[in-house]
């Protein structure tokens, strides 16, 4: 079969013969030909590509005949004559860039090995530039966008590569293409090096020791879940709730469809639905969207959710499980809590004290674990587990304690049990603890107390920033540490992250330990420690993003939720307002690519604390209110408190500048005099993130107006930004301003860049960036060119906004689906998504001005005739989320039929 070859210099191929190299004034006619793809070209611009500008033959149409009778005798019938000109009629498979970009989007359609193996083989018809020869001259904008989708293959290959666990290959491509390319490719290599994907969804934690002793509790839990879907595991603390869920967990379920959920963290009830949202690595939305974020997470496939340590949050588990649960069918909820949860469909596992043999099993192993050979007597064994009332965690402590002091010692040291009835578990519980306690050294019991001030996993760092002083020496720690994990106070996790391995405190023990801190003058100074330091980690993480530190940031802050939510709330609560300022102000940023409402609700409440209104960051929380005031579709709210945030700031700061552009684009002019001010300040403050911000925005204000010199320059100053900073973020920001700014004249390459934008957005987990992006390709997007993948992009981009909550840019995607549903056989969906949007005020009037739809939504009246009346009573002032969930239903009912 005859293929064209036109990835490096021009060449025609034939099987069995030497690939043909025609004449160059061939080479020009037949490479325009192949650049119009199937379509006319005339004489004159033939002409124009052959001669240029060299004195053409008096006989151009002749000539032009004689170049094309010899191309035809390589071609055959695949060139063809009309009246006007030439044409080429060769099938896809023909021409290697056409094959390659067909080819492009079957490999991101497919998974794995099948995906990375068809990008090896359209990469390996690359042999130096496209259309080489006339790639500086006649050419050039087909070769620049080929190159372009070819660096897109490139790094889409890499992402593969990560994903399937073989780093090096991938690390090898990326270095090979910074040294081909220095100048294009550095920055994107550099970060292939340090891939900085978003945390996957926590999966049940590695059990520290063996599991002894439960095998009729394990049987009773596996019944309870055949039985219905939502199990409770109830009793004491310190009995063995958490164990038993791990142990059938990882012994039961499919570990890739089960998530742990752990709410000892969780500062107040308020909390709970977002600490359920960080454990699924889902976007923090807006308080009132949070509910249908984890609905629709969890609605997709079935799912088991661990939920561990209710009891502090019990009510407000019991309502957020009671919906999910009737939500999602194909959901199972296993908890664990000191009472029920108390609602329909419960099962109910009681888990009482160890029976004699097992917690007799348990000490056993517990000191050969520890080191001790001598085998105890069963006697000995026997009487300490009931002095002990079998309960697990009292074992576990007794053991340790017997491994360093002997059995003898240990059964002297411990008070004797209650000699009327049968003690209160909990409170026998706390005996334990105290007499454990009261063994432990001074500077340990010191360094326990003030252990308490961390609600989640520690590190060794993080103990000596806080709990060290003059009285508990830095020196001291590492060797009080290590006998408190010896004597099982403090649990250690077996893996080690970001090379320091973690630490916390059960919850029963740092309940006790709160206690004791809770006596002493130290609890207030040490938890104002813990809340200085956290703060302070957060400015530091903060402050890498948008730097070629970034990777290291962008993980810390990701892992640092419960710590950040936890601090946040005891500084609110205690009116610690500069650190409660500072915090917010710093993650303004952070939470605002990732859409996070949590954090950035934060910013409203601390503006409101005792003496906000004179901190020096205030500017920075009206910023932050008003960009969630935005998302919220409060547009008018919004444009006040922003236009606020630069006075409070006395517009020497870039991030209220710019917040007051994004906010001044949804009504006029697109804020573009503010972004000027904001890319001035950025720049001279060395701020490279709002310097690309601002530059970006004019750039896309250019772009709209038909300015391209102007355009050009802006992207220029964007390109200089990324060069110096080689950040992720950054490159995903620059590839969202290529793709809008190339929107209006080629709609492909815009395409290819915002789909690159929404792949590296969503690997780093800036869920609006990956949203913008979905949503600019729909405003690019032409209603008859492939129209089910338009409805996907729509699907997909509807779906980002229901789950972050953002009512602004929700109703931005649906109020420009209105014609594709036409066009998709769904005017009735259209005509309500159509009445919905413009009688929301949450949708901004700049898109009423520049879409008004006119056409689309006549051809919908017609098509209804008088239900169209009745239709437009119906869906006048319904809320977003029933207009979202009416618009998929469409989509959906559009793909069946297709």
């Amino acid at each position: 079969m005859l293929r064209c070859r036109v990835l490096g210099p021009l060449e025609i191929e034939r099987p069995g013969t030497t690939p043909a190299r025609l004449p160059r004034r061939q080479r020009a006619l037949l490479t325009r030909l192949l650049l119009a793809r199937g379509r006319v070209v005339t004489f004159d611009a033939l002409a124009d590509c052959v001669w240029g500008d060299e004195d053409g033959p008096a006989d151009v149409r002749g000539a032009l005949y004689t170049l094309a009778s010899r191309v035809r005798a390589v071609l055959g019938n695949g060139l063809v004559t009309h009246s006007t000109g030439y044409s080429l009629a060769l099938p896809s498979d023909a021409v290697d860039a056409w094959a390659f970009e067909d080819g492009l989007h079957a490999a991101r359609a497919a998974d794995g090995r099948v995906a990375l193996e068809r990008y090896e083989r359209l990469l390996a018809d690359w042999r130096g530039r496209a259309f080489d020869e006339f790639a500086d001259g006649f050419a050039a904008a087909e070769s620049v966008r080929l190159e372009e989708l070819r660096r897109c293959a490139v790094a889409e290959r890499i992402d593969l590569l990560i994903d399937l666990g073989d780093t090096a290959s991938a690390v090898a491509i990326a270095e090979a293409r910074a040294t081909a390319h220095p100048l294009r490719e550095a920055a994107e290599a550099r970060w292939m090096e340090t891939p900085a994907a978003a945390p996957a969804p926590a999966r049940v934690p590695a059990p520290p020791g063996s599991f002894v002793g439960r095998s009729a509790e394990l049987a009773a839990l596996a019944d309870a879940v055949e039985q219905g879907r939502l199990v409770t595991v109830v009793g004491p603390g310190g009995i063995g709730k958490t164990r038993l869920a791990v142990e059938f967990a990882r012994a039961r379920l499919d570990a890739a469809a089960t998530h742990w959920v752990d709410l000892a963290a969780a500062p107040d009830p308020a909390a709970t639905p977002f600490v359920f949202c960080d454990a699924l690595r889902l976007t923090i939305p807006a308080a009132r969207d949070v509910r249908t974020t984890l609905v629709t997470a969890l609605a997709r496939a079935p799912a088991t959710v661990l939920v561990d340590n209710c009891e502090h949050v019990v009510d407000a588990v019991a309502d957020l499980v009671a919906e999910l649960t009737r939500a999602c069918p194909e959901l199972t909820v296993l908890a664990t809590s000191r009472e029920p949860l108390a609602i329909d469909g419960e099962q109910v596992v009681g888990l009482g004290p160890l029976p004699t043999d097992g917690a007799v099993e348990l000490l056993r192993r517990r000191l050969r674990e520890s080191g001790d050979p001598d085998p105890a007597p069963d006697a000995v064994l026997t009487a300490l587990s009931a002095r002990l009332d079998g309960m697990p965690l009292a074992l576990e402590l007794a053991a340790a304690r017997a491994a360093t002091l002997g059995l003898a010692a240990l059964e002297r040291s411990m008070a004797a049990p209650a000699t009327r009835g049968r003690p209160d578990r909990h409170r026998d519980l706390v005996t334990v603890f105290d007499w454990s306690y009261r063994l432990l050294g001074e500077q340990e019991q010191r360094l326990l107390r003030r252990l308490a001030v961390f609600p989640d996993w520690f590190s060794f760092a993080d103990v000596t920033g806080v709990c060290a002083d003059d009285v508990l020496p830095a020196a001291d720690i590492d060797g009080r540490l290590g006998a408190l994990v010896a004597k099982s106070f403090v649990v250690r996790r077996s893996e080690v992250r970001a090379g320091e391995r973690a630490y916390r405190l059960l919850v029963p023990v740092r309940e006790f330990a709160d206690r004791l801190l809770a006596a002493t003058h130290e609890d207030e100074r040490l938890r104002q420690r813990h809340a200085e330091t956290v703060v302070a980690a957060a400015e530091d993480a903060a402050a890498l993003l948008g730097t070629p530190a970034e990777p290291g940031g962008w993980r810390e802050l990701a892992v640092a939720a419960p710590r950040l939510r936890a601090v946040y709330a005891w500084c609110r609560d205690n009116v610690r307002t500069d650190l409660a300022v500072r915090l917010s102000a710093a993650l303004h940023r952070y939470a605002c690519v990732r859409d996070d409402h949590e954090m950035l609700g934060w910013a409203e409440t601390a503006r409101l604390l005792p003496g906000a209104a004179a901190h020096p960051l205030r500017g920075l929380l009206c910023a932050s209110a008003a960009t969630r005031l935005m998302a919220r579709g409060e547009w008018d709210a919004a444009r006040r408190l922003a236009a606020s945030g630069v006075a409070e700031s006395g517009s020497d700061a870039p991030i209220p500048l710019i917040v007051l552009g994004d906010v001044e684009g949804a009504f006029d002019d697109g804020g573009e005099s503010t972004y000027r001010r904001a890319w001035t300040v950025a720049r001279e403050q060395g701020d490279a993130w709002g310097e690309l911000e601002a530059a970006g925005n004019i750039a896309i204000n250019r772009a709209h107006r038909g300015d391209l010199a102007e355009r050009d320059v802006w992207i220029e100053r964007c390109r200089a930004v990324l060069d110096r900073s080689s950040s992720p973020l950054l490159q995903a920001i620059m590839l969202y301003v290529f793709g809008v700014c190339h929107g209006s004249v080629d709609p492909a390459s815009a395409e290819t860049y915002l789909v690159r934008c929404h792949q590296l957005a969503t690997r780093l987990g800036a869920a609006y960036v990956a949203g913008a992006a979905m949503t600019r390709i729909t405003r690019f997007r032409s209603r008859l060119a492939d129209l089910g993948r338009s409805l996907e992009i729509f699907e997909t981009a509807i779906d980002q906004w229901r789950a972050t909550g953002n009512r602004g840019e929700l109703w931005v995607t649906l109020y420009r689906l209105v014609p594709f549903l036409v066009d998709a056989g769904e005017p009735e969906t259209a005509l309500a998504v159509y009445t919905a949007a413009i009688g929301s005020a949450e949708l901004p009037e700049r898109h009423l001005r520049e879409h008004p739809h006119v056409r689309p939504v006549e051809q919908a009246r017609a098509a209804l005739g008088p239900a169209a009346v009745a239709g437009r009573l119906e869906w006048t002032g319904a809320d977003a989320e029933r207009v979202a969930r009416a618009a998929l239903a469409a989509i959906g009912r559009a793909a069946r039929t297709s």
